[in-house]
């Protein structure tokens, strides 16, 4: 039993760090989110600006729904 508690608590300090790979990953879409934030919002404050297409929805739609 004292074995089962160490191996838990080794994997928990491994598997609790954000590795190299993931901290990557969550910068580009943090980026997006950020990209979508300036000049997404920008375009769609001009006046006479084209209507968003289902296309363009479906594409943003995902990180609309993520970051709210």
């Amino acid at each position: 039993m004292a074995g089962l508690l160490l191996v838990h608590s080794i994997l928990m300090f491994i598997l609790g760090r954000v590795t190299t790979v993931a901290r990557a990953l969550l910068d580009q879409i943090k980026g997006v989110h950020d990209y979508i934030n300036a000049a997404e919002l920008e375009r769609l404050r001009i006046a006479g600006a084209p209507e968003m297409s289902v296309t363009h929805f479906a594409r943003i739609l995902p990180y609309a729904m993520r970051w709210g």
